[in-house]
């Protein structure tokens, strides 16, 4: 192994302040003797400071340290420099890349003990100045040499560092970007569930309404049939009533002679009456005659019977006189009886006269009365028979109209069956990207990254809402009971792995355990009641269950904001590299090269062995061909690869060490 170009430069720049021969085994048998006591004392004043102490304490003891370091010096002042001491250097800049020591502590290092160094070499050379001069030049220019490989090693570390980190970071964004379209796109899964649930009811209804509408055109039809008989019925009654009038009328006229008959009758029987009258007064006259001939009779028969014989003829005159005169005033007493029995009938009859001359006037009336209902009614009967006429047209118009609404609401039942089809297809799409979009998100998840698993919980949460949603929508089977509880749902595993106080403390962090649960609930509630066909119920435990989770969704944003803001620092501890482990035999464009691995993410990958030529070639890193990606730096001999697409967290932890 070779230093870099730029390393190999920066050394022999140094070499022409004029270096000479070197004794750099004898200088390091000089310094070996105070080496311990001194390392004893460099490791003490550096653990006064916590934040060295703190990386000291976390990755090694102190005396681990000074064996390490007291190997790595006496391989530095070997009279030639290995490929075994240069490997360790580098391994020395990536360790403090790794472990978080900086550069300026690193070059403190040095210089504290070259301080130590310094005294010990002129204590030792006080007397020969040109020995004291070589050794203090070897010593400068291995401690440099030292401290320009290691601290190449630390600054490319550094860079792959910061490069990891923009990765990580960019990941970690795309992640968040990917967690928030997710949960826009399948915003619409509950819209579709809606919809589906409202097409299969329009569906079920427009058949029923299209069954209803051809009973109604049957209906129609038979109301069309009978108002069709009806104005037939109306136009017969029309001319009954006509003929109705026409009689009305002439009994009218009858009525009206009767009443005139009536009169002429009742003038005549009451001629009568006057006659009757005048009979009496001459019936009057002959009673009076009568009984004055009766009383003539009886005085001449008293005469004649004082005349004697001289007087009996006389006395029979006066007695036929007598006769006569009481058979007339009997044949007047009868005249006079039957006169009083024609005048009481006369009189009867003048009495019905009247009576029937009121009854024919009555009659009139109320034939008039009749002949006025019976106009009204031939009138009404006549705008019967119009409007039944415009009804048999309206309801021929209806006829037509119901065949056409019939035909219509079995095109909606038609639609609204494709329409669930289509949503059915959308909802198998939405399905497809979200399988698509969980592939993207593990390639960008962090399995030590709260933000990421955050994330992760936002994407898990939607495909655990949408898989309730696909239940409804019948493109899965499954029930109540086999749904995770809101503990074993991944949402749940990385609340309750939640150890870091820092985030356990956050508002948001409690807030969220509430609604997670209801939302579980309300899942569960939601499947048993569309196992039970009950839609309402369904629909109404999806409402339930879509609140909780805008407020889940919302919390956890909540988080996410805290998480990338003000506590970001948690994840950036995960950020180093660890170191690689061994060589890998490995392809660059078409041959076949050795190269270390010096550190590796999910996006890329540190190595040792790329030559400048080999940027922009194509590189597989192991022989699955798992791994790949393209060379885009080198210094002449480390560089960097850059993946073509993430790697797994399970293949990046085989090439990284412990």
């Amino acid at each position: 192994m070779v230093m870099s170009a730029k390393s190999e430069q920066v050394a022999g720049f140094i070499r022409t302040a004029g270096l000479g021969e070197e004794n750099a085994q004898t200088v390091w048998g000089d310094l070996s003797r105070d080496i311990q006591k001194d390392l004893a004392d460099f490791y003490d004043e550096l653990q006064k400071f916590p934040e060295l102490s703190k990386i000291i304490s976390d990755h090694n003891d102190v005396e681990t340290l000074k064996k390490a370091q007291i190997n790595h010096w006496s391989l530095l002042f070997q009279d030639e420099l290995t490929e075994e001491y240069r490997r360790r250097a580098v391994n020395i800049g990536n360790t403090h890349t790794r472990i978080g020591v900086n550069s300026t502590w690193y070059m403190s290092a040095y210089a504290w003990l070259l301080i130590r160094f310094v005294p010990v070499l002129t204590e030792k050379y006080r007397m020969r100045p040109k020995k004291l001069n070589q050794a203090l030049k070897t010593l400068i220019y291995r401690a440099f040499y030292d401290m320009i490989l290691s601290n190449s090693a630390y600054e490319d570390g550094v860079i792959a560092e910061k490069a990891n980190e923009v990765e990580h970071e960019g990941d970690l964004h795309n992640l968040k970007n990917l967690a928030n379209t997710v949960s826009d796109v399948n915003e619409v899964a509950l819209d579709l569930a809606y919809l589906s649930g409202n097409s299969r009811e329009v569906s079920v209804n427009s058949q029923t309404i299209s069954a209803a509408a051809s009973e109604l055109v049957a209906s129609v039809e038979e109301i069309f049939r009978n108002s069709e008989g009806a104005a037939a019925d109306a136009s017969e009654t029309d001319h009954t009533v006509s003929a109705g009038r026409n009689a009305v009328s002439k009994v009218s006229e009858s009525i009206a002679n009767i009443a005139e008959a009536v009169d002429e009758t009742a003038q005549s029987v009451d001629q009568l009456s006057k006659a009757s009258e005048q009979i009496g007064q001459v019936l009057t006259v002959i009673e009076d005659i009568a009984a004055q001939t009766n009383l003539l009779a009886l005085n001449a028969t008293i005469e004649a019977a004082r005349a004697g014989e001289a007087g009996k003829g006389f006395a029979v005159v006066a007695s036929e006189v007598k006769g006569l005169a009481t058979q007339t005033s009997r044949s007047t007493e009868d005249i006079a009886r039957r006169v009083s029995s024609l005048r009481t009938g006369m009189n009867a009859i003048l009495s019905t006269m009247e009576q029937s001359k009121n009854a024919v006037v009555a009659g009139q009336d109320a034939i008039q009365d009749a002949a006025s209902t019976i106009d009204q009614i031939a009138e009404q009967v006549g705008n019967v028979s119009v409007k039944m006429s415009d009804i048999a047209g309206i309801l021929q118009q209806q006829k037509d109209s119901s065949v056409e609404i019939s035909q219509s609401i079995d095109r909606v039942a038609d639609t609204a069956s494709e329409n669930e089809e289509r949503l059915v297809r959308m909802a198998g799409k939405l399905h497809s990207s979200n399988q698509r979009f969980s592939e993207s998100a593990k390639y960008w998840f962090k399995t030590d990254s709260h933000r990421a698993t955050c994330e992760m919980a936002k994407i898990d949460h939607v495909m655990f809402k949408k898989r309730v949603v696909d239940i409804l929508l019948g493109t899965e089977t499954l029930d109540g009971a086999g749904l995770p509880d809101h503990i074993s749902c991944n949402l749940g595993r990385w609340y309750e792995s939640i150890k870091d106080s820092e985030v356990r403390d956050l508002p948001a962090f409690a807030k969220l355990a509430a609604p997670h649960r209801r939302l579980h609930d309300a899942a569960r509630e939601t499947l048993d009641a569309h196992a039970r066909g009950d839609k309402e119920a369904s629909m109404a435990g999806l409402n339930v269950l879509n609140e909780a989770s805008s407020e889940v969704l919302s919390v956890l944003d909540e988080l996410s904001d805290m998480l990338f803001g003000e506590l970001a620092h948690i994840d950036r501890r995960t950020y180093r590299r660890k170191v690689a482990r061994g060589e890998l035999k490995t392809r660059v464009g078409d041959a076949e090269k050795k190269l270390e691995l010096r550190n590796m993410s999910s996006g890329g990958a540190g190595v040792t062995g790329l030559t400048k030529d080999d940027v922009g070639k194509q590189v597989q890193l192991d022989d699955e061909g798992e791994i790949t990606g393209t060379a885009v730096w080198s210094d002449g001999i480390s560089g960097g690869v850059k993946f073509d697409k993430p790697i797994a967290e399970d293949i990046l932890k085989r090439y990284l060490e412990g």
